[in-house]
């Protein structure tokens, strides 16, 4: 064997071992990413269990920067979500956000939820129109929503309007559910009105 070819032999081994080292890091972070996301909704479902009348929940755990203002749930999906007082990335880390302060669930005004569509909105690739969304902000105020529409846009020629002076709710999240490549330009809009 020349010494080519093992100088060849030794670099395809130190590609193969970096190759397998990446995958399993990125196979880590993953699996990083999901249970941090199921365990802060358990944490945050414990403090909003813990919750005074008309009172914030507590601080689900003592560094968090974040509470749930809400609850959201749909019992044909057997699907229970906390939602953050807002939208921002660390917010969504740990739960939907509520991305229009106007509006918070459980008040009137067009309620606006996006959430990541691989963890805590995973349940929205089986929802269908006539499901119900039901809301309760941590003050107790409840509200009930039907699905009627399920609509796909493309973020970069269409933005999401937010209706001050309807009641509706719209849960928001990114799509396709099986695409790899994060923050794709589409959207699913999952449109609710109150009964």
């Amino acid at each position: 064997m020349s010494a080519l070819s093992k100088i060849g032999e030794r670099w395809l081994g130190i590609c193969c071992a970096l190759c397998l080292l990446s995958g399993v890091w990125m196979l880590s972070k993953g699996v990083y990413l999901q249970c941090k996301a199921e365990l802060s909704q358990l944490l945050i479902a414990a403090s909003w269990q813990a919750r005074e009348a008309n009172q914030p929940p507590a601080k689900p755990w003592a560094w968090a920067d974040m509470q749930a203002v809400a609850r959201l749930e749909v019992p044909e999906l057997e699907s229970t979500s906390f939602v953050m007082g807002d939208a921002s990335g660390e917010a969504l880390a740990f739960g939907p956000g509520n991305v229009n302060p106007e509006a918070a669930p459980g008040q009137a005004g067009h309620v606006v939820i996006a959430g990541h569509r691989d963890s805590h909105f995973e349940f929205l690739k089986d929802i269908k129109p006539g499901h119900t969304i039901n809301t309760e902000h941590y003050s107790g105020r409840q509200a009930r929503y039907r699905v009627v529409e399920l609509r796909v846009i493309d973020a970069r020629q269409e933005e999401l309007r937010i209706h001050q002076d309807q009641d509706w709710l719209t849960l928001v999240t990114c799509y396709p559910f099986n695409n790899l490549a994060p923050r794709g330009p589409y959207r699913l809009l999952v449109s609710a009105e109150p009964f």
